[in-house]
């Protein structure tokens, strides 16, 4: 019905649909936002966070909050997304979301060339976690990096575990075993890579 009402031009119609039948969950509001972004651009949809944030009603405004720090971060803001997840983990008990906010941040810090404040955040994931997915798959890369393929295997079979159609982790094993010169073992996890995406 959304796309029918923006499909005759009508945005405005378009927009009630979805505050009225979609965006009653968290899920529901993430596609309003994403709407938002598409149909009335990004000021509109910066002012739906702030909405967002400050309705009683929403489950985790938390990872509201997060979700505009990584748009700040991406569309130029860096330092102030930075310190807003920065803010957000301190205020955040120990539980997944924290620990999906410090990989958001940890990712912040890599792109910004701060690997050691990145590692940190990774490590007290793990230590918190330590099945935690995709912490486990930036662990996975460094220790690629620094040839510690056999750990970084490790690694990506403990994720893997967790998410077995996952193509970045294919991936990253057909990485490490060529890091290792198992060309077979590199070609299987790729061809499992491009079956799973």
């Amino acid at each position: 019905l959304v796309r029918w009402h923006l499909a005759q031009g009508d945005t405005d119609r378009a927009e009630a649909h979805m505050r009225e039948r979609v965006a009653v969950t968290d899920e529901g509001r993430v596609a309003l936002l994403q709407f938002l972004r598409e149909a009335r651009g990004e000021e509109a949809m910066r002012a739906e966070f702030d909405r967002i944030v400050a309705d009683p009603a929403t489950e985790s405004p938390g990872r509201f909050r997060a979700l505009r720090a990584l748009l700040d971060f991406e569309t130029g803001g860096r330092e102030g997304a930075i310190a807003e997840m920065e803010a957000l983990i301190g205020a955040t008990e120990p539980s997944d979301d924290r620990r999906n906010f410090q990989v958001m941040l940890a990712r912040m810090l890599i792109a910004t060339g701060t690997p050691v404040g990145a590692r940190a955040q990774v490590e007290a994931v793990l230590e918190s976690d330590p099945t935690h997915v995709e912490a486990l798959k930036l662990k996975a890369d460094w220790l690629i990096e620094d040839d510690r393929t056999q750990e970084a295997i490790v690694a990506l079979r403990e994720a893997l575990g967790q998410s077995p159609r996952d193509p970045a982790i294919l991936t990253a094993l057909a990485r490490a075993h060529e890091r290792e010169g198992s060309r077979d073992l590199m070609a299987e996890m790729l061809s499992l890579a491009v079956e799973a995406s």
